[in-house]
């Protein structure tokens, strides 16, 4: 039988964490979150008579399901990419998901001001 020492002790090594990792945890919410919120600017940007300017996207961003299916593939693509460079140099990881964090900021900021100068 496990005594009660052990059992802490078992239980603070399954709980440990760095601060690395609850970066990257936090990161790749955000980024999460980010890329619903593209898809949803976008189908209102299209629903008030909007249009894509992305050539390539074009055809998908007509269909959100497809459209939120093919973001969310992007960010385990993105997630694999980070952790990649960050085995080869450590920290890297992370600058890549907040170039990308940054980029998605910009394009839902972008997204909510056609969207409101559609509507006026």
């Amino acid at each position: 039988m496990l005594s009660e020492s052990r059992i802490h002790t078992l239980a603070g090594d399954f709980f440990r964490f760095n601060s690395e990792d609850l970066l990257e945890f936090f990161a790749i919410v955000i980024l999460g979150v980010l890329l619903i919120l593209d898809v949803l600017t976008t189908s209102l940007v299209l629903s008030v008579g909007g249009y894509e300017t992305n050539v390539l996207m074009e055809g998908i961003v007509s269909v959100p399901v497809v459209h939120l299916f093919l973001k969310w593939l992007f960010l385990i693509f993105v997630v694999m990419v980070a952790r990649f460079c960050d085995r080869i140099e450590q920290g890297t990881g992370l600058y890549i998901m907040c170039v990308i964090i940054g980029w998605y900021s910009l394009v839902i900021a972008n997204n909510t001001l056609v969207f409101l100068a559609l509507l006026a």
